[in-house]
């Protein structure tokens, strides 16, 4: 195969979760698809071991990254948001939210997983986060996120 070289030297060592937990990327526009190969990188030099998932927005062009992405062995799997119009009822502020929104509207992707790490692309992981994965730290059901829209300036 095109990539047995480069899948050799950068693969990581994933351990059997039975698919339940794993690292997972949002990938919404083609620009962050670099960054993608650079966290890859970093969670290999930290020995992360868990599954690594990109959901990618199906107007994304993969085709010039996609054997690199493989190589990595990062699951791809393409999403298209399904915008419920329940943003729509609160103009102006739908084309301000309507990103969030989209993300809310594909939580079903996450079905079938007891947990995930969710990384931005724009991250570089210095220190394992394994632990994150660990049962006795959270409660059963758990979430957390940050809320970076609440950056945006209101009128």
């Amino acid at each position: 195969p095109k990539n047995t070289i480069f899948k050799t030297l950068v693969s990581p060592t994933i351990i059997n979760t039975n698919g339940k937990e794993a690292y997972v990327f949002f990938i919404a526009s083609d620009d962050v698809l670099p960054g993608l190969m650079v966290m890859e990188n970093s969670l290999r030099r930290v020995n992360a071991t868990r599954k690594r998932i990109a959901f990618v927005v199906s107007n994304v062009k993969t085709e010039a990254i996609l054997p690199f992405i493989e190589a990595m062995n990062i699951e791809i799997v393409k999403i298209t948001p399904k915008p419920s119009g329940f943003y729509k009822n609160y103009q102006p502020e739908y084309e301000r939210w309507k990103v969030i929104a989209n993300r809310f509207e594909m939580l079903h992707v996450f079905e079938g997983y007891n947990r995930i790490i969710a990384l931005d692309t724009d991250m570089i992981v210095q220190k394992s986060v394994e632990e994150l994965f660990d049962e006795h730290i959270w409660p059963q059901e758990f979430l957390a996120a940050t809320d970076n829209i609440g950056c945006l300036q209101t009128t």
